[in-house]
């Protein structure tokens, strides 16, 4: 699989300046345009996306619980020592 950075850029598209610096606004109006993205509000995050980023986080793990019981055993382990 080749992936390319910069995609949609028409300047910049696979480029070092895609990836070393920012796209600047006029490249980001003229790649919205080339993807046929609205090109306002500047940054758009489409409701889909809002919907299923929000979405993964309601079901993400405690993390808390899992960090307590990686330290019990790291407790654990020392004490073992």
């Amino acid at each position: 699989m080749r992936t390319h950075i910069g995609y949609g850029s028409p300047n910049k598209h696979d480029s070092f300046e895609a990836h070393g610096s920012p796209l600047g606004v006029d490249e980001v109006r003229l790649s919205k345009q080339n993807l046929g993205w609205p090109t306002e509000p500047l940054f758009l995050i489409p409701e889909a996306a809002l919907a299923h980023f929000r979405e993964a986080l309601a079901i993400q793990p405690d993390y808390a619980d899992a960090q307590e019981n990686l330290n019990l055993v790291l407790q654990m382990q020392r004490r073992q020592r």
